[in-house]
């Protein structure tokens, strides 16, 4: 779950900085607070069950399978230009945007293990989110505005081997970007020691 009000409150102990993008949900006294280790849980039909009687809530995707191409560009033509170019990449991928922003999100399939990359364009960023990291599905932005889906919720996410991917991001790249683009580095063994003692 997503806490998904912009009028909930943000519990003191919690590290978030703002609701609606964070996994997150309501604890005491209805105070939001972040999810501990919601990168890799996995959700039981009790919780879903649980989660879905609070209106509040939004739904957010961990994307281990189901990934996305985050189209974080402000500029309406660019945004655009960039979601014809995947689509005649043969990409017809479900599109998840809202109404007061031409920035949107494209949903697909990929098994694997793998890392966010990052393309820097003119006008904002384009990311495909991979392993380790979710987008809110169905909710409301911290904008107001609500999260639709183009056609309505899909009934299907096309999948893409990782040979396809590697060819449309090329072809992105080639495109739009105005500096090489970046892929996250998996955390270290020292790393992950270190920020689960921390925790």
């Amino acid at each position: 779950p997503v806490v998904s009000n912009p009028g909930a409150s943000i519990s003191e102990h919690s590290k978030m900085k703002a609701l609606g993008k964070t996994p997150s949900k309501y604890y005491g006294n209805r105070q939001a607070g972040g999810i501990k280790d919601w990168t890799s849980h996995v959700s039981t039909d009790a919780e879903i069950a649980e989660w879905s009687a609070e209106p509040d809530y939004g739904i957010s995707l961990i994307t281990r399978n189901v990934r996305a191409i985050d189209i974080d560009v402000g500029d309406e033509a660019q945004a655009t230009a960039i979601r014809r170019f995947i689509s005649e990449f043969h990409l017809e991928a479900p599109t998840r945007r809202r109404g007061n922003s031409s920035k949107c999100l494209m949903a697909f399939a990929m098994p694997g293990d793998h890392q966010k990359r990052v393309i820097r364009t003119e006008h904002g960023i384009v990311e495909a989110l991979m392993t380790g990291q979710q987008f809110v599905a169905c909710g409301t932005h911290p904008s107001g505005a609500r999260y639709e889906w183009e056609g309505g919720l899909p009934d299907s996410i096309p999948t893409l081997t990782i040979e396809q991917f590697n060819s449309l991001w090329s072809a992105l790249e080639k495109e739009f970007a105005i500096e090489p683009s970046t892929t996250s580095t998996a955390p270290s063994k020292a790393a992950k020691l270190a920020e689960a003692a921390q925790n």
